[in-house]
């Protein structure tokens, strides 16, 4: 299981929310178990998905 720290910069291969290819973003504090960033582009929080990350 990936472990992230808040604060980390991560690179995903795409955000759901704006559609960017490559999306970078911060991680935000986890809501129970589950982990979220927020994309660089457009803001919106989404959670970490393991198979997302590049």
């Amino acid at each position: 299981m990936m472990r992230y720290k808040v604060g980390d910069k991560i690179f995903m291969k795409k955000c759901h929310k704006c559609k960017v290819n490559s999306a970078s973003g911060i991680v935000a504090e986890p809501v129970g178990d589950q982990w979220f960033f927020n994309c660089d582009k457009c803001g919106t929080p989404q959670p970490l998905d393991q198979q997302l990350i590049d």
